[in-house]
């Protein structure tokens, strides 16, 4: 239930346009892309913080690199 609310969020955000002037993002796929991932294979928590790492590791001044979610 709380995972299939959080991916209706998730692609609620994917939608709404956005303002990019703060540069692009750092990871292949995107945070929101593996966010939503996360929340299909895992339990919320686990999810939530697998997300919540990835966004603190965000820089987008750094080079691109890939970061896939983990397999479940």
């Amino acid at each position: 239930m709380l995972n299939t609310l959080a991916i209706l969020f998730i692609n609620i955000y994917q939608v709404l346009p956005k303002r990019r002037s703060y540069g692009v993002c750092k990871f292949e796929p995107t945070c929101s892309e593996y966010a939503k991932h996360c929340f299909q294979q895992f339990s919320f928590l686990k999810a939530l913080k697998l997300t919540r790492d990835r966004l603190h590791r965000c820089d987008a001044n750094l080079p691109k690199e890939i970061d896939k979610p983990p397999n479940p």
